[in-house]
């Protein structure tokens, strides 16, 4: 699934050419000119979507694009289609080449602009899938292996605030976040359920991206360890300003904050409906005891988040706030009745 929404991402970039003086007014503006640009994708496989975007300063009604493989021959020709503008542009059309299906380079021509090449292949981006699980597995952590260092955190968490302050807890393993060694139960929750949702649309790669997603529900598992406690995230800003080590080193350190980490509780309703998504989606895979006690935290979660029905309190450090929830309780509510017939 990623590798097909990178394929079928165009990005419209801002090209700034020569700023210009504009006159007649009580005082200069500098107006920025911007030419008409041609922005194409790929690589791309046979059968998908293929549409480049042709952003323009002036309308271009009627007007036909061309496609040119490799020799500049005309393969297709076609009319432009007019879509929304988009600024700073106040024309935007698409040529939409997706009946090209034999692999080659191909290029798109409206008028005098031309495009980059935009390629179409048999299995491109094979190694994608496998390239960006080599990320996952450097950032775990706890005893989940990791082919770049030895087991780490093993001494995590003693609760920092709430009723259960003071508490310590075993909440070693997931991943660590990117770049540090904190570890976020909403952005583990959002990578495992993009991992085991792309499983469900890659067969070839879905063992993979399914045995990775198991290293966030391993953890998620043990973030809500007693009634009423909820932890939203592992290790704070005295780790995150520590910047790039050996994690393993973290063990043996007596800074504060350090040796063993905060765990700090949060009851926020869009941190519980992703952590309650993952966890029916991972219960969806499962059998038996395992597949029961899945469905039993991810409803313990969900019931947390539909009761605290708003963002939620600010962990420490002011890391990855939330701006919206109802999603995240809806996307919840949905994988729940997927795996129990109810939420």
């Amino acid at each position: 699934m990623a590798r097909r929404l990178l394929q079928r991402l165009v990005a419209i970039s801002v090209v700034i050419v020569g700023p210009t003086i504009v006159t007649g007014s009580a005082s200069p503006s500098i107006a920025i000119v911007r030419p008409d640009v041609i922005r194409v994708g790929g690589p791309s496989e046979p059968t998908d979507t293929k549409i480049a975007v042709v952003a323009s300063a002036t309308a271009r009604p009627g007007q036909s694009f061309d496609v040119l493989d490799a020799n500049d021959a005309v393969v297709l020709t076609k009319l432009l289609v007019k879509k929304t503008g988009a600024a700073p542009w106040r024309y935007v059309y698409w040529a939409d080449f997706s009946s090209i299906t034999t692999p080659g380079t191909y290029r798109i021509r409206v008028g005098t602009l031309i495009s980059s090449p935009w390629a179409i292949a048999v299995n491109v981006g094979r190694d994608a899938i496998p390239t960006m699980l080599q990320f996952f597995n450097a950032n775990r952590d706890g005893a989940e292996s990791s082919s770049l260092h030895t087991a780490a955190h093993l001494n995590d968490a003693d609760v920092s605030g709430g009723p259960y302050s003071g508490q310590h807890f075993d909440l070693t393993g997931g991943w660590m976040d990117a770049g540090d060694m904190i570890h976020f139960t909403e952005t583990t929750s959002y990578a495992a359920i993009v991992l085991q949702l792309s499983a469900a649309k890659d067969p070839t790669d879905a063992n993979a991206l399914n045995d990775e997603a198991d290293v966030g529900i391993r953890w998620l598992m043990k973030a809500h360890p007693a009634a009423g406690l909820f932890i939203g995230q592992v290790g704070d800003d005295r780790d995150h300003d520590q910047g790039f080590r050996d994690p393993a080193t973290d063990d043996t350190s007596a800074a504060p904050g350090i040796g063993t980490r905060s765990a700090y509780p949060s009851t926020g309703s869009s941190l519980s409906g992703k952590t309650a998504a993952a966890l029916a989606l991972a219960a969806e895979r499962a059998t038996g005891t395992a597949r029961a006690a899945l469905i039993a935290q991810a409803q313990q979660w969900y019931a947390s988040g539909v009761a605290t029905a708003g963002i939620g309190p600010v962990l420490r450090g002011g890391f990855y706030r939330a701006s919206t929830w109802h999603d995240d309780l809806a996307l919840a509510g949905v994988m729940l009745y997927r795996v129990t017939g109810t939420n």
